[in-house]
């Protein structure tokens, strides 16, 4: 606690000792489900005039409320009610201690820390974080994946809410994270608990600011898509009622039967929020210098095959590639069609992969085309046949490391590397691209440097299956955003 002192002193200190104090339990209702929705919720017994109509923004004076606001005690109830009718576990935790005067501030400034001690209270399932103001409104399938460290709704993978209708401009950049705040899915893993300790470091420079913008930026500045299976969700994860429901009546680019969590209530306004106790300037210092300054906004393609588990979990985003698909904002490969033009070379590697044999049983494989004295090598004859060989041993659970050269002191850097930060694929790259957010979200493979390869993502061996050499690699890479926001890279 001695970084709170310095941002906030003992008052701070006192607030969220008082916090992480709370014993949190989570209410298991679906055995099943790999996750837990959470929120957390102050002021019992007071109204929250954001559930009142009009909302506080829109009363004129002396106009009279077409719709009362309700308690928040009364909001987190609907809000467990629609958790439960769902089948979804959750975890509503009320904090006294930020319903006194200047509490707010503190309130919003724990959240990372809320979060981080939800994922030890839920342990072994992730967590889907909504604010207590939201509504779950189908089960989101999509947060029983097992390889995600972090989910949010995408503010530029998703431009149906923009004016693209009178500008005609379309932005797709998943190479810029920014997101909402209101949804949030952290995996109970090692990237996803490492994302919340970043979090809590980059809110403690930054008291008052907006927590999204906040975390947004620690990811851009630390180049964190780079180690971090991400999914940006579209919008259907965070339907805002008000400003979206007109959509709903023109009957295209969106299904009111696909929208999974429902945010019904009036939006904070920033003015009220700095009368409440929040900066009255929210973005953190220098925001659009290092993160919305560098949209691109380029075209780029997803297989519904790699980004998904099993063909259930498409249905909630179909709405949203057909809009992507039908506008050309991205070349949707469907999930029926698996790798699209990929096929070919999948069908040619899978037969090659058959025919090779598991020499090798120790938990880490040299793979070369020269001789080491080890008995761990699997000496191949070929780029191609390397990397098969070494799909073929992490589908076998093993580590393997590649050593194109005669050299090998450098695989103990890769394997250091991989061991100590729970990575699956690296490898030494030499990119200078600049038509990303960060060069290093391009690959450009220093083929004569060792590679390693882990056996626990899947999405790396659909990768590997999907290639014949390394220069083919590094084209597949800058094909599609799926294999840097899905597999834990590690450049040296």
């Amino acid at each position: 606690m001695s970084a709170l002192k310095k941002k906030g002193g003992s008052e701070a200190d006192s607030f969220f000792a008082r916090a992480r104090a709370h014993e949190l339990k989570p209410t298991i209702v679906n055995e099943q489900s790999n996750f837990v929705v959470i929120t957390y919720w102050w002021g019992r017994g007071n109204l929250n005039k954001n559930t009142q109509r009009p909302c506080p923004e829109d009363l004129k004076p002396d106009q009279k409320l077409d719709v009362l606001p309700i308690k928040f005690e009364e909001m987190i109830n609907n809000w467990e009610g629609a958790c439960k009718r769902h089948k979804c576990n959750y975890l509503a935790e009320e904090y006294p201690e930020f319903a006194v005067k200047g509490g707010y501030q503190h309130a919003i400034n724990f959240k990372p820390y809320f979060i981080d001690l939800a994922l030890a209270a839920c342990y072994p399932r992730s967590v889907l974080y909504i604010d207590g103001d939201m509504k779950i409104m189908m089960y989101p399938g999509v947060c029983d994946m097992k390889d995600i460290d972090y989910m949010a709704r995408g503010w530029n993978t998703d431009p149906r809410p923009g004016d693209f209708r009178t500008h005609g401009k379309l932005c797709f950049d998943p190479y810029v994270f920014e997101m909402s705040g209101g949804t949030m899915f952290f995996g109970n893993t090692y990237h996803g608990r490492a994302l919340l300790k970043a979090w809590q470091v980059e809110t403690l420079k930054h008291p008052g600011k907006a927590d999204d913008r906040i975390l947004s930026m620690a990811i851009m500045l630390k180049k964190l898509l780079v180690s971090l299976s991400t999914l940006q969700l579209p919008i259907e994860y965070l339907w805002l009622d008000m400003d979206y429901d007109y959509h709903l009546r023109s009957g295209e680019d969106y299904k009111r039967n696909k929208i999974a969590i429902s945010h019904p209530e009036c939006l904070t306004g920033e003015d009220r929020a700095a009368v409440e106790g929040a900066s009255s300037n929210r973005y953190p210092r220098s925001y659009d210098r290092y993160v919305s300054d560098l949209l691109f906004c380029d075209w780029d393609e997803i297989y519904e095959y790699l980004q998904f588990e099993d063909k259930s979990q498409v249905a909630p985003f179909k709405p949203y590639f057909d809009f992507l698909d039908n506008h050309g904002v991205v070349d949707i490969v469907p999930y029926s069609k698996k790798y699209g033009s990929y096929n070919p070379i999948v069908k040619k590697n899978l037969d090659l992969l058959s025919k090779i044999r598991i020499t090798v049983r120790d938990k880490l494989v040299i793979i070369s085309p020269h001789n080491y004295n080890t008995v761990s090598l699997h000496k191949v004859s070929s780029e191609h046949e390397a990397i098969i060989t070494a799909l073929k041993y992490i589908l076998n659970g093993q580590h393997v490391v590649y050593i194109p050269g005669t050299l090998g002191r450098s695989a103990s850097t890769v394997i250091s590397k991989a061991t100590k930060e729970e990575l699956d694929f690296v490898a030494r790259n030499t990119s200078k691209r600049h038509d990303r957010a960060k060069s290093e979200y391009s690959l450009d493979l220093d083929t004569g440097y060792p590679m390693y390869f882990g056996p626990n993502n899947r999405i790396l061996k659909q990768f590997l299956l999907m290639t014949t050499s390394f220069k083919e690699m590094d084209k597949l890479f800058n094909r599609t955003y799926i294999f840097l926001t899905r597999i834990h890279c590690g450049w040296v």
